[in-house]
């Protein structure tokens, strides 16, 4: 490495995006390399289910922050005798208000090693505005990629449209903080598999006693007593005695217990909720779940907004009231503990009534407990597939890859001062010949093949992401009648497009406001009011076709969408809408 080159390693400045799997190795191999700058952003906390593949982390810093953790270890481990070191850890959401455009703009690049669509559109849209290279990557499995992603020069993260949410899912969201139906959805599966298949300790669903041991403390406000108001059940005493002692695994426990439904209720529902309640850090910035009352919700004869939704629809698109899901968890467990005793380990099979009956209904009650959208019978069977094992060997390859496409980078550009006082124009002359996407392969007639590259593709002129010249426009079919407010700010726009903080007015010169995100952070509840609203009572919005202009400052990002009322078949689409762009269902 010459010392030109080594010079721009140890003056650039880095951002890393993730502090998992990926970002582990990264900070890594950039520590090893030379880099001397370097920001790591990561949320979450470190779970014992990280420790097989997260490799800067051990079992003492369970429950403590991924990106203070690495941060410590690669300055301790791999630059103990380097000069001029200045690695810093943040602990937040990279999609909060203060990471804004400037944020980004201090920095020679980004690698993105996050594992969730919405926050990856949301940094490739940053890296956009900011005019600052961005390294994309990801991996599912055995299989891995990376690109480069440069305004106006390569195309970014949202150039293929839309992007769908994998079958890839953190273990330490599935069993902590799951936000998605589909996380419980996944959660239930990996119960089935503990309690009745082949046991797989790594994926165990209940939190672990070294996790509050280690970095985390109770809370004071009482949020930690049981939901029974100072009453406890036969089931319950049993269940604050069993936990007394160090942690087991929910499949030596039920064993215990002889699969005894009413108290496996009790330790998944309640008392496993009251544990990850005692554990400060990850509510933060977090809504709290709550706690199930069996009790209760046995004599609970009303239903919720949601099963009064479920008008004339039949079978299995029925919403189960939270009394059926009681009911039925109960006699599934039942069933299935029987079936363990005369046949052995059972396989989860979607066509299987009594296995689906069992995860439609212990995910339902998961749910409850996060305030997560409950799904149907038909929602949960066709949302629950295979899902994709994280491998660390693939992990390990892309961390370094991206290291390598990071020194190429550099080759190419200045750092610093220079670069940032350079034109777009200048930049992307320097960078024309650079970005590479990358691949590694699962399988290959030659060996060779396990790695391939190709040029990075142009801009698609169109795109939703970092078309610049002209503001993309979208069409969202739904019906007016039928959705409210929330259900387009909340579902289309920052779910599915991937907005933070979005404005929605009409697209002319009226300057009228439909929805504000400040209107939600400064009246709360007429907000929330507002929102329960249908699209078809909202003054400015009319059937069969409105257009408005969705805003969003922080992005600096603008798009139209056009909305069409239309009676949707939610079989086929598998949701309330669906989305055009230039035509072309995305």
């Amino acid at each position: 490495m010459d010392k030109q080159l080594r010079d721009k390693i140890e003056r650039c400045k880095v951002l890393l995006v993730g502090a998992g799997g990926i970002g582990c190795e990264v900070l890594k191999n950039l520590t090893l390399t030379g880099f001397k700058n370097i920001d790591a952003i990561d949320l979450d906390t470190i779970d014992v289910s990280n420790l097989n593949r997260q490799f800067l982390f051990n079992k003492s810093n369970v429950g403590q922050s991924k990106s203070e953790v690495a941060i410590e270890i690669a300055k301790r481990e791999y630059a103990p005798t380097q000069d001029g070191l200045n690695l810093k850890a943040i602990h937040k959401s990279i999609t909060l208000s203060e990471f804004d455009v400037d944020f980004f703009r201090q920095y020679s690049f980004v690698i993105n090693a996050l594992d969730n669509r919405a926050a990856r559109s949301h940094v490739n849209r940053m890296c956009l505005a900011a005019e600052i290279p961005l390294l994309e990557s990801g991996t599912a499995g055995y299989t891995g990629q990376l690109k480069l992603i440069k305004n106006s020069l390569y195309a970014c993260y949202e150039c293929d449209g839309l992007q769908k949410e994998g079958r890839t899912f953190a273990t330490c969201t599935i069993r902590n903080t799951p936000s998605q139906p589909i996380h419980c959805i996944v959660w239930a599966k990996h119960l089935f598999h503990q309690l009745f298949g082949e046991d797989d300790p790594d994926n165990d669903v209940s939190p672990q006693m070294e996790q509050q041991a280690n970095g985390s403390s109770h809370t004071s406000n009482g949020t930690s007593d049981s939901t029974n108001n100072g009453t406890e059940t036969e089931a319950q005493s049993e269940i604050d005695s069993s936990n007394k002692p160090k942690s087991i695994s929910t499949r030596e426990w039920a064993n215990t217990y002889s699969y005894d439904p009413l108290l496996l209720f009790e330790k998944l529902y309640n008392y496993d909720i009251k544990y990850l309640l005692s554990m400060d850090n990850l509510w933060k910035e977090r809504a709290r779940p709550s706690q199930l009352d069996y009790t209760k919700l046995t004599q609970d004869q009303g239903s919720t907004s949601a099963e009064s939704n479920n008008g004339f629809k039949l079978g299995n698109q029925r919403l189960w009231t939270l009394k059926e899901c009681v009911e039925v968890f109960c006699d599934s467990v039942n069933k299935l503990y029987d079936r363990l005793k005369t046949s052995g380990y059972q396989h989860w099979d979607k066509d299987d009534e009594v296995a689906l009956n069992f995860v439609v209904a212990a995910s339902n009650l998961r749910s409850k407990c996060f305030n997560i959208e409950r799904k149907s019978p038909f929602d949960v069977k066709s949302l629950a597939g295979n899902i994709v094992p994280a491998i660390s060997s693939t992990n390990s390859i892309v961390g370094g890859l991206l290291v390598l496409q990071a020194i190429r980078l550099l080759k190419s550009i200045p750092v610093g001062e220079e670069y940032r006082k350079m034109n777009d124009a200048a930049r992307n002359e320097l960078l024309k010949d650079t970005g590479k996407m990358t691949f590694v392969n699962f399988t290959s007639l030659t060996r060779k093949d396990l790695i391939s590259s190709y040029e990075c593709a142009p801009p698609v002129p169109t795109c939703l992401g970092c078309s610049r010249g002209n503001v993309p426009e979208i069409e969202v079919h739904l019906s007016m009648k039928d959705t409210t407010l929330a259900d387009l700010v909340d579902k289309v726009i920052i779910n599915t497009l991937a907005f933070v903080c979005p404005d929605i007015g009409l697209n002319d010169d009226s300057g009228i406001i439909i929805w504000s995100k400040d209107e939600e952070t400064e009246d709360p509840e007429s907000s929330s009011k507002n929102k329960q609203r249908r699209l078809i009572e909202l003054p400015h919005i009319k059937p069969p076709k409105t257009r408005l202009l969705i805003s969003d400052l922080i992005q600096d990002k603008q798009i139209v969408m056009v909305l069409i009322d239309e009676l949707i078949d939610e079989e086929k689409h598998n949701n309330f809408f669906y989305a055009r762009l230039n035509g072309d269902e995305v």
